[in-house]
């Protein structure tokens, strides 16, 4: 087909909003860093999918629920929609038959 690339994330909350060393910080202070961290995170997947130019689904805890869901959606992505044919080599093949 024409090579387009799909990228599909499996994109929990866990893999990217763990905070540490929040104690004695103010709400308005964690919510700071966790946005500085989830616009981090969201730039260099940006940078890396602009580069090799993919297009991405996303998928967060609401959807990863029902799993077969998920599976439903993205199993069309994982079938090319032609299928190329083997190469017939007729030197080779005029070698081997003599």
């Amino acid at each position: 087909n024409d090579l387009n690339k799909i990228g599909i994330e499996l994109s929990p909350w866990s893999s990217h909003g763990q905070l540490t060393g929040l104690k004695g910080k103010s709400q308005k202070d964690i919510n700071d860093i966790a946005r500085s961290n989830w616009e981090g995170e969201m730039q260099k997947r940006k940078d890396y999918l602009l580069k090799y130019n993919i297009n991405l689904l996303t998928y967060t805890d609401s959807k990863l629920q029902d799993i077969n869901e998920v599976w439903n959606e993205i199993k069309h992505f994982l079938v090319p929609a032609t299928f190329n044919e083997q190469l017939q080599f007729y030197i080779i093949n005029d070698r081997v038959n003599i």
